[in-house]
């Protein structure tokens, strides 16, 4: 997704616990502190706080509309 939208900045964002998730399975609820911890400790970081005021500024923008066009295929993006 990230290659794909590469020419259109603003336009996916991807939040994602890098670290401390690696094997959890879904049905681990009982896991579900470390899930929090972890998230949180992901939350804390600068280039995240900057990315989600960013997002927060893009969700609040007047919406462009986007055709499909412009997505373009994987391919083009190769």
């Amino acid at each position: 997704m990230l290659r794909l939208f590469a020419q259109l900045p603003r336009t996916y964002f991807r939040l994602n616990v890098e670290q401390g998730m690696q094997g959890m399975k879904l049905s681990e609820w009982e896991r579900l502190s470390k899930v929090e911890a972890h998230t949180a400790q992901y939350l804390r970081r600068k280039e995240v706080d900057e990315k989600l005021a960013l997002l927060g500024k893009t969700i609040t923008a007047p919406k462009a509309r986007l055709t499909i066009e412009q997505l373009g295929t994987e391919e083009d993006h190769l």
